[in-house]
């Protein structure tokens, strides 16, 4: 048989909510509740302290934002900063660049 142990969410940076039967607490201590399941769920105790070492540093410094475009074709930035002798058939895809290597350089065809 299941027994709920509560319920616990976030409702965004420092705001929560948490309920076990009748007793709901919300608020800044909510939100460190569901932080703290979190952690508790990550697999082991190295995780657990990176986890916890990676929120600390965002609270003086902020969260760290990624743009989506940025990792939509993460091997582009490397193909770009490669060195064309290093780049081998295998590496690149064979679009519009013929089949001679010889021809290949950096990803476009050779004039």
């Amino acid at each position: 048989m299941h027994r709920s142990l509560g319920v616990v969410a976030t409702l965004g940076l420092g705001r929560g909510i948490f309920q076990f039967h009748r007793l709901v607490i919300k608020g800044f201590p909510a939100w460190l509740m569901h932080r703290g399941y979190h952690v508790l769920a990550v697999p082991t105790w190295e995780r657990k302290a990176r986890v916890l070492a990676v929120w600390a540093i965002a609270v003086p410094f902020g969260r760290d934002m990624v743009s989506l475009t940025s990792v939509q074709h993460p091997r582009e930035a490397f193909v770009a900063g490669a060195d064309a002798d290093l780049i081998t058939p295998l590496l690149l895809p064979r679009l519009d660049r013929g089949t001679d290597p010889s021809r290949w350089r950096a990803g476009r065809p050779a004039s």
